[in-house]
């Protein structure tokens, strides 16, 4: 259930994108080319996502001994136990990022 919601509110925004989108583009915009560079980006970015993620998912089993499946056992354990991980490992890079609250 959770994929399916995931997946119903993707494509709300995503009609939401394919009836702005249009409004803002020239009128001789190629849109085949516009269309696959922003899926390839997409794409890329979210790939790029997963390695870092899993890269610090091995980085904690490391560090602490245990295996991999004993930090996350679900989807939203990853967002409260990787991510602020992350935030604790970069340090002074977290105000770049703007994860810093005083």
């Amino acid at each position: 259930m959770a994929a399916f919601r995931q997946i119903v509110f993707s494509l709300s925004l995503g009609m939401s994108f394919v009836f702005t989108y249009p409004s803002y583009t020239k009128d001789d915009a190629n849109l085949i080319i516009n269309t696959i560079s922003i899926a390839l980006a997409n794409s890329l970015f979210e790939n790029f996502a997963a390695l870092g993620v899993f890269s610090i998912l091995c980085y904690m089993s490391m560090q602490s001994g245990t295996a991999v499946s004993d930090f996350v056992t679900q989807g939203t354990g990853l967002v409260f136990i990787v991510y602020p991980t992350v935030f604790n490992v970069f340090g002074q890079w977290e105000y770049v990022l703007g994860c810093y609250s005083s």
